[in-house]
């Protein structure tokens, strides 16, 4: 049953809506179903401050707005920020790709409330390891593959403690 009280609150199986729309379907687990006959499926929120969006297309979109897409969850089951691609490098799909349109860097910062790290491709090219909270890099690699760590790079101090790789110096 549909019911609209007297604040216009719109009620669909529930006579008492507490929000604009209230869906109560009781003992289904599926609420609702929202449907398109082409190749996507949207829903759209929006506020005084902007538009976000959420899209199907045999995937799971993330929109700030209906054309820039900030996140998916693809057919394959890979998160993808940044990106819309998981291309395959050597023949390895990975399961978390991170990109950014910025020329300058991309990264992953893992924290706790006592700690955090980050994992970054800056503009060199160099693969960094950063200690956010002692605000340190500790390890990167180099686009020649070398692994280098050990020291405060980001800061005149570069006095490193071990390079692995070819022609490592």
């Amino acid at each position: 049953s549909t019911s609209i009280n007297t604040s216009g609150l719109v009620g669909i199986g529930e006579t008492s809506p507490t929000h604009h729309l209230h869906v109560n379907a009781g003992a289904t687990n599926v609420v609702a179903v929202f449907e398109s006959s082409d190749t996507e499926a949207t829903i759209r929120m929006k506020d005084n401050t902007g538009t976000a969006a959420i899209k199907c297309r045999n995937d799971f979109r993330f929109n700030k707005s209906e054309s820039t897409e900030l996140m998916r969850i693809n057919s394959s089951s890979h998160l993808l920020v940044g990106t819309t691609s998981d291309a395959a490098l050597d023949g390895v799909s990975p399961g978390i790709c991170v990109g950014s349109t910025s020329s300058t860097t991309s990264g992953i910062s893992f924290s706790n409330a006592n700690h955090e790290w980050l994992i970054y491709n800056a503009s060199d090219g160099k693969l960094r390891f950063y200690d956010s909270t002692n605000n340190t890099e500790f390890a990167f690699v180099d686009t020649s593959r070398r692994f280098t760590f050990g020291g405060n790079f980001a800061h005149s101090t570069y006095a490193h403690t071990a390079v692995f790789g070819a022609n490592s110096t």
